[in-house]
């Protein structure tokens, strides 16, 4: 960069002597020492301003390099497919000894989090207390953190004290040439780090002479561009729970956290139960752990996972068998005595407790949800070994039932589960063979009949399932993360026919309108992807009308606001889906960047009633007041039609005025 600065100085000063020079001889009136003088004049001014120049650069310290104490930056960490936003906050400043250059150590924080609740990942001195944040000094964090190829930066003081380091003699060293800190595994966990943003092992050590199991989490920070910007690892304590596990006879099967058996160690002793006559298998997911993760941290969400543990063992009995699945499943899984059906009922009236709870974690109250399932031997599986598997198919049915209950197995949730995976097969082979349609449906003006909007509606029919609905294709793509293939294939094909249906003067002063999933909203990617085919097609952005649905803004209003602030710039036409279905606030009105708001159908169906003839008025002065536009969805007769438009609202659509079809 300062060769570039360098040769930039040169030449700018070179022309611009040349430029005086030459000014200087078109001018016969000066003389030789006059032209000079102009000459140098020339010089020395573009010097100045290139100085002046420089200097402004160095003094304005850069947004990614220089951190003023209260700065705050926007940073996006990736959790298990879905992206975070996180604010990376100035907790501290050294100077790197190996390098000599400063060091900023920052501590980032999930948005959205309440002052009280915001937790800093340092315990180092501060100048001055960060806003709406407090240093968690009452559990001494221990972590480090590095760059992208696991050269440290910073490691906390509690940290240096265990491992009895000099903070000046580990700075700017790699983590691969410490394994009696970091163990023999590094490089693998830092490539698990590169390829899914996370990664944890366990290391055994000898410490003070004694023995000590130690569990590094690694978790990679990213830049707004989505590069890793630098890895934080946080170390555990877990010498606790892993001599329950070291005392068995079989210790790899043994979950590191708990002390309890994890999957492999559950089925082998299973295998043992030959003489059995009666089992209970009860299968127990946390809901939305990962969320847990990520609000509160994953060294809470540890200690939520021993605590759950240990209620389950309180349920166990002398021979009952405590398992730790998968991440945030347990099975619960009893024999003989503990299995009949006065213990099983007496089981399920405890385990209702734990449908909704609050459990008191360092001073922190986390509610918590669980989904429990469960299955008998021999009622509902004819070997042990299987049971497992049906009581987590009943679990999965009561994580998707609304009401919160324990579900018991039925054969139909294994007929459920057969279709899922068809569902999910044919689904995969329609968009690889483009067989999905695009129908469309008129929005017209009840007044004069004219078509005002087409709205674009996906459509698939199957030899062996028929004619899959729009709800149920779409879940299962959502499902088995192919809701970006089938959300690019449906855009791609509505503007390809949309450009065509313009030749026609049906439609030639119409839009489109295009229904957008909430991720795909979101996706920077998914925008450029709808850009590039509108240009690709010869229309405009402003003959387009982005349609999104009311649910997507629950519980991230400010990215939505962002993401449809990006559409409007580009001149799009937005409207509010499904409007009064579900989530309605008209504060989301009031947040929002919009052009159209859609009023559910369900009004429409009930408009014989002043209750929803009133909330229509409403919504209808609401959209006058502001300049928008409406539309009345779900007309299917003449008499709601007339009634609607009665109510100031010609927009409409429905099967009264066109029922969806092909028109390509």
């Amino acid at each position: 960069m300062r060769d570039k600065w360098k040769h930039v100085k040169i030449w700018t000063m070179v022309i611009a002597m040349v430029s005086g020079l030459l000014f200087g001889i078109s001018h016969p009136d000066f003389s030789h020492v006059e032209t000079a003088f102009i000459t140098t004049a020339f010089g020395f001014g573009v010097y100045t301003i290139w100085v002046l120049l420089k200097w402004l650069q160095d003094a304005m310290p850069l947004q990614e390099e220089r951190l003023n104490e209260e700065t705050e930056q926007t940073r996006f960490i990736i959790k298990g497919g879905r992206t975070i936003r996180v604010s990376l906050k100035q907790v501290g400043r050294y100077v790197n000894a190996t390098t000599q250059t400063l060091v900023y150590v920052t501590g980032y924080h999930v948005d959205r989090l309440t002052p009280d609740m915001a937790t800093s990942y340092t315990d180092a001195p501060v100048a001055r207390p960060i806003p709406n944040a407090r240093l968690d000094t009452n559990h001494s964090p221990q972590f480090v953190n590095m760059d992208a190829m696991g050269t440290i930066q910073f490691l906390s003081s509690s940290l240096l004290e265990r491992f009895d380091l000099e903070f000046e003699a580990v700075l700017g060293r790699p983590i691969h040439v410490m394994p009696h800190v970091f163990g023999h595994d590094t490089e693998a966990m830092l490539r698990t780090v590169h390829n899914h943003y996370y990664a944890h092992h366990v290391f055994h050590t000898m410490l003070g002479g004694k023995e000590t199991w130690l569990l590094w989490t690694y978790e990679a920070i990213l830049d707004t561009e989505g590069n890793i910007d630098f890895i934080i690892a946080m170390l555990q304590d877990i010498s606790e729970t892993m001599p329950r596990a070291l005392g068995q006879d079989f210790q790899p099967e043994r979950d590191y956290l708990t002390g309890e058996l994890n999957q492999v160690g559950l089925y082998k002793q299973i295998a043992t139960m030959h003489t059995v006559h009666r089992a209970a298998s009860m299968f127990i997911d946390i809901r939305q752990f990962s969320k847990i993760n990520d609000y509160y941290g994953h060294h809470l969400g540890d200690k939520i996972l021993l605590a759950m543990a240990q209620k389950l063992r309180r349920y166990s009995g002398e021979t009952g068998i405590i398992s730790r699945v998968s991440g945030d499943k347990f099975v619960l899984f009893l024999t003989e005595q503990e299995a009949t059906p006065d213990a099983v009922n007496t089981l399920i009236g405890l385990l209702e407790g734990f449908l909704t709870q609050e459990l008191q974690i360092e001073g922190v109250t986390v509610p918590l949800e669980t989904a429990i399932g469960y299955a008998l031997y021999p009622e509902d599986c004819q070997t042990l070994d299987g049971l497992v598997a049906l009581s987590s198919l009943a679990m999965e049915a009561s994580a998707a039932s609304k009401s919160m209950e324990i579900k018991r197995y039925e054969p139909s949730m294994r007929a459920a589960l057969h279709h899922d995976f068809l569902l999910a097969h044919k689904l995969k082979q329609a968009l690889e063979n483009d067989a999905l349609e695009v129908h469309f449906q008129h929005v017209v003006d009840a007044t004069n009949n004219e078509v005002v909007y087409l709205e674009a509606l996906g459509r698939w029919f199957d030899e062996d399932l028929g004619q899959v609905s729009p709800q149920t294709f779409f879940q299962a793509a959502e499902a088995t993360h192919l809701l970006d293939s089938l959300d690019r294939l449906l855009t791609e094909k509505a503007i390809r026919t949309f450009k065509q249906l313009r030749e026609y003067p049906h439609y030639q002063h119409a839009r489109l309108s295009l229904n957008i999933a909430p991720d795909s909203l979101l996706d920077a990617a998914f925008f450029q992807h709808v850009n590039a085919a509108v240009k690709a097609h010869g229309l405009k952005c402003e003959d387009i009308c982005i349609e999104v649905s009311e649910k997507t803004f629950v519980s991230r209003i400010d990215q939505c606001r962002d993401a449809i602030q990006k559409y409007k710039d580009n001149s799009y036409v937005v409207a509010l889906d499904d409007f009064g279905k579900e989530y309605s606030s008209l504060a989301i009105l009031d947040h929002l960047t919009f052009d159209i708001i859609k009023i559910d159908g369900a009004f429409t169906q009930s408009i014989d009633t002043v209750k929803s003839r009133e909330i229509i008025k409403m919504i209808r002065n609401i959209t006058r007041l502001s300049g928008k536009a409406l539309i009345i969805e779900g007309v299917e007769t003449r008499a709601q039609s007339d009634a609607v438009l009665e109510l100031g609202c010609p927009l409409q659509q429905g099967y009264f005025h066109h029922r969806p079809e092909r028109l390509d």
